[in-house]
């Protein structure tokens, strides 16, 4: 199992709020398939958006960072939320 840590900066500060955190992880967990490998969440408010852990099954990290990296851009499609965020993703050390 991989962590790979998704950093949600907010565009507007104004935007963003502290039950995003909340809304973020159902979101994630609603649209992740088997395919994404996705185990579980961990989503906290952060000074400048969202922190997320995503804890991906992958029989690589590199494959875990894309399969993260594909739900988040299924989910960028087509909720409106994440629109408010800049996603940075990257393997935790």
């Amino acid at each position: 199992m991989y962590q790979v840590l998704l950093a949600l900066a907010a565009v507007n500060a104004s935007l963003a709020s502290p039950t995003d955190a909340h809304l973020v992880n159902d979101i994630l967990l609603a649209y992740a398939t088997p395919r994404h490998g996705l185990e579980h969440i961990r989503a906290r408010a952060a000074a400048d958006g969202v922190d997320v852990v995503l804890f991906m099954k992958a029989a690589t990290a590199s494959e875990a960072v894309a399969n993260a990296r594909a739900l988040v851009d299924v989910v960028s499609e087509r909720v409106e939320l994440l629109s408010r965020y800049s996603a940075t993703l990257h393997l935790r050390a």
